[in-house]
């Protein structure tokens, strides 16, 4: 299955970029700077601003357009952390298992399956006893219901990756990053860079890099 060769890579770069932000022993659960590390806590949070990505309110602008590619951004950030969380219990193979047993499926956009999938997975991430099958598999009907097929996934996740090691790289912890990028957020660009030709995480950076040196305060 190419799905399966794909999270190997995936969870490869994501060890790599958690040891770059929270240092070698990330697993432990603390970072080098004894921080705790709650995937959990982050893949609930995240859910949040999945859900403010859509018109959910019945009160306010419920005509309102939906910001996809933010959708799709957020359920990729999700991804980050469900990818941390299956190697920080050492379940990286139940985390295939239950990709490899998914059937993944189209459907027309539907706001109150988004949400009840939305709240399973703060439902489940939120437990004393976190369950990385339950969280995925939730997960994987949240990207068939946002439209975002597993191919298209593995693409944003790439991109994000560098986009996170680029931030880490240039002062995300400190404070002294710039996350508007001439009147951009750096998701946006991130975006646009993806719609070109087949992307490459060196040449990625480099583009990143490039955009990056040459702002205008």
């Amino acid at each position: 299955m190419k799905e399966l060769s794909l999270i190997d890579e995936m969870l490869n770069l994501q060890n790599s970029l958690n040891i770059a932000t929270c240092g070698n022993d990330w697993t432990k659960g603390f970072t080098k700077e004894n921080r705790l590390i709650d995937f959990a806590r982050c893949i609930y949070m995240e859910c949040a601003e999945l859900v403010d990505s859509m018109p959910w309110k019945h009160w306010k602008s419920i005509n309102a357009s939906w910001d996809l590619e933010n959708i799709q951004i957020e359920l990729v950030d999700i991804w980050h952390f469900i990818l941390s969380l299956a190697i920080m219990q050492n379940k990286q193979i139940e985390l295939k298992n239950t990709i490899s047993d998914f059937k993944f499926y189209k459907t027309d956009k539907n706001l109150n399956e988004i949400l009840e999938y939305s709240r399973e997975l703060i439902h489940f991430s939120s437990a004393k006893t976190v369950n990385i099958n339950d969280i995925c598999n939730t997960f994987l009907h949240l990207t068939c219901k946002c439209d975002l097929e597993f191919n298209r996934l593995y693409k944003i996740y790439i991109g994000k990756n560098v986009l996170n090691k680029f931030r880490q790289d240039n002062g995300y912890k400190d404070g002294s990053y710039k996350k508007l990028w001439n009147g951009k957020e750096d998701n946006v660009i991130l975006y646009e860079l993806l719609e070109q030709d087949e992307i490459n995480y060196d040449s990625l950076y480099k583009n990143l890099d490039d955009i990056y040196k040459n702002l205008k305060d």
